[in-house]
């Protein structure tokens, strides 16, 4: 699990640097694939792992529901 982190965190440092926007990137656990999130927002699986990349108001609303 330590090293699949630390490809997540290397991957996301990828896409941050390609698009050069702060993605307010917020980790929302996966739950048998089925996550509500505000439409707009960009869903990345890696592995088992579900990232949001949103406004981080509803990033805030999404965590507070699981």
């Amino acid at each position: 699990k330590v090293c699949s982190r630390k490809m997540n965190n290397r991957v996301i440092s990828e896409i941050d640097d390609f698009t050069h926007y702060d993605l307010n990137i917020s980790y929302v656990k996966h739950i048998n694939g089925k996550v509500e999130i505000a439409s707009g927002d960009t869903r990345l699986m890696i592995g088992d792992s579900l990232f949001v990349i949103g406004r981080p108001e509803d990033i805030q609303k999404l965590s507070e529901q699981n």
